[in-house]
């Protein structure tokens, strides 16, 4: 019965080895980016910080996204 139940699990984990490789590639190009996110989190937080909440709600949805998603945009494009 533990041989089966051995067997079993064995199979099950091996059917995720081609899920797990694929979340390595990804997770190792991500970590490319996480310097620059961490540098832009702290840059934003940091000069966020004193102002009003729906003064920082505003400059984020308003000023700072579309500008992210603009530069993205131009960087996914390779322009």
């Amino acid at each position: 019965r533990k041989l089966n139940l051995a067997q079993r699990l064995t199979t099950a984990l091996s059917s995720e080895n081609q899920r797990w490789a694929e979340n390595v590639v990804a997770l190792k190009q991500k970590d490319k980016l996480l310097p620059g996110d961490a540098l832009l989190a702290s840059a934003f937080v940091a000069y966020m910080g004193p102002f009003t909440k729906p003064f920082r709600v505003h400059l984020m949805e308003n000023v700072f996204r579309p500008f992210l998603e603009k530069e993205f945009r131009k960087i996914s494009n390779g322009t």
